[in-house]
């Protein structure tokens, strides 16, 4: 800097006074006829000198306007620096502050245990669901404003982009495929099955290409991401694949789509590429018929990670639900009394929702209509959609309405992303319930009584 000041500074302005006095001498001696005389074998050296004058000062001006620029550039990645040492000391006060929450809100629970334990061995029964239905009512209370901060919230979801950005890259490198990470990663990775309603999902995708095409802009792209492995023999199985492979061969050749909704069958799902997927999710597809779905793994995984759950009221959804209530989660469907009552009455009929509702047929006829007719294969098209209207065992017209309505509110609280990490948050703090610990105690308790 001391360097700059004495030599970029003075050395431009020195040749703006010395240029005009040479320029002024070199005319009066041009102009006195004796002088002009005289000099006249020296005119091309006063000129030369000019012009070389002029050349230093050019160059010295550029050279001063470079260092300039390099001096600010320094300066500003500076600033930017100690910005970010700042906010990572607000982080480490705030992360300090929320483990100390942590613990006092552990001891509280376990004053109250102990307590509840008390009135147990005393026989003072109406305390005791006193204290329980306190306890139950502390642990459901979400207490992310205590410890929420703008930067806190940011660091979530720059963890979160960044996880998004490892997905992109490895997919690009191992696959050739090209994900917009700005856009709402959507991911179903399971098995393939028809209870699974992973055909729900693509129906749901067909209704949001229909919608792009008139004109309905989502604020924020989406990319639907499925992976799944369906069994050999499980032939519409593997037709509802070659749907979600039409589909996304259709929107990519789609330049009027393609920048607002992607679709992504990533090839040869494997642990692997759960380990990529699952951390870079946004929302997690846990759509199973509700009584079908024994537990799941999963959504706990997902939830773990930050993504926020969209599903039925099935399997371990139910538990998560109970844990980040209903501002943290997106509930749809059937109940499964409602779903085992129609399988008792044999009373689902889906030609039924398919004359009479309007959005579902037109999804449906979409299939074997002509733009994925010319993608796709005849025979396995026809049959999904056969299959669909006449017999769809695990009942998607059932719940194909409230699915999409769901969908579209979670796509829209995902543009307020102060809110949206909360929901994250919440759903990362109490996921702590499905550790494999708790998990075997309780079977060892229940199931296998081993002893402690």
């Amino acid at each position: 800097m001391e360097s700059f000041s004495k030599k970029y500074k003075i050395t431009p302005f020195m040749l703006i006074f010395m240029t005009p006095l040479v320029s002024i001498l070199y005319n009066v001696l041009k102009l006195v006829p004796e002088i002009k005389k005289m000099t006249a074998p020296y005119a091309p050296v006063f000129s030369l000198l000019f012009n070389l004058l002029w050349v230093i000062f050019t160059i010295s001006l550029i050279k001063m306007m470079i260092q300039v620029w390099k001096n600010v550039h320094d300066s500003y990645q500076l600033v930017l620096a100690q910005k970010a040492r700042d906010m990572l000391l607000v982080q480490e006060k705030e992360v300090e502050q929320f483990q100390k929450n942590i613990v006092k809100r552990q001891e509280e629970v376990y004053k109250t245990l102990e307590k509840a334990l008390t009135d147990s061995r005393a026989g003072d029964y109406a305390t005791l669901e006193k204290r329980v239905s306190q306890l139950t009512e502390h642990l459901q209370t979400n207490h992310s404003e205590t410890f929420c901060s703008n930067s806190l919230l940011n660091t979530i979801l720059q963890i979160k982009k960044e996880n998004k950005h490892q997905l992109a890259e490895y997919l690009r490198r191992t696959q050739g495929i090209e994900l917009n990470e700005d856009s709402v990663f959507d991911i179903q990775i399971k098995r393939l099955h028809e209870y699974k309603r992973q055909q729900m999902n693509a129906l749901y995708v067909i209704y949001k290409y229909l919608e792009i095409k008139s004109g309905k802009l989502p604020k924020t792209p989406i990319t639907v991401i499925f992976g799944a492995k369906a069994a050999p023999a499980y032939v519409i199985a593997k037709d509802i694949i070659h749907l979600i492979l039409c589909l996304q061969e259709l929107i990519n050749q789609d330049p009027e789509v393609s920048p607002y909704l992607n679709v992504v069958m990533v090839e040869n799902y494997n642990v692997t590429l759960a380990e990529k997927l699952i951390p870079a999710c946004d929302i997690s597809e846990q759509i199973s018929l509700a009584s079908k779905e024994a537990s799941g793994t999963g959504n706990m995984k997902f939830m773990l990670n930050g993504a926020v759950t969209l599903g039925t009221e099935d399997g371990a959804n139910v538990e998560i639900h109970q844990f980040v209530g209903d501002d943290n989660i997106y509930i749809f469907g059937a109940k499964s009394d409602e779903v085992i009552a129609h399988y008792e009455k044999s009373d689902y009929r889906p030609s039924d929702y398919y004359t009479k509702n309007p959005m579902i047929q037109k999804a449906v006829e979409f299939i074997t209509g002509p733009q994925m007719m010319e993608i796709g294969k005849k025979e396995n098209l026809e049959r999904l959609s056969s299959e669909l209207k006449n017999k769809d065992w695990f009942m998607t017209f059932l719940d194909l309405e409230d699915y999409i309505r769901t969908k579209e509110r979670a796509l829209e609280d995902y543009t307020d992303r102060k809110t949206w990490a909360k929901k994250m948050l919440v759903n990362i703090s109490n996921a702590g319930f499905f550790s494999s610990d708790r998990t075997i105690r309780e079977y060892n308790q229940d199931i296998w009584k081993l002893g402690d």
